[in-house]
């Protein structure tokens, strides 16, 4: 999701990226847009929410149920990012 690789869609002037090479075990983030279509995007109230764990970082959580939670968190998706 921090990463410098970037695949776009179309290039422009205003807007380049680097090539890359796809290598195995390569991870990736996909920012899906959705056209009204007529192919011109359209904002929307709804949103998509994407919650990503800081592994270097220790986390004191007061109530027992955020605690229980964010093992649950640990233990099933370790270092991955879950919506």
């Amino acid at each position: 999701m921090d990463g410098n690789a970037c695949i776009i869609n179309k290039e422009t002037f205003d807007q380049k990226v680097e090539e890359y090479e796809f290598k195995v075990n390569d991870v990736f983030v996909l920012d899906v847009y959705v056209s009204s279509g007529e192919g011109k995007p359209k904002e929307s109230d709804m949103r998509t929410t994407v919650y990503k764990r800081d592994i270097n970082r220790n986390y004191v959580l007061k109530s027992k149920a955020a605690r229980t939670f964010f093992n649950d968190v640990i233990t099933r998706y370790p270092v991955l990012c879950f919506s």
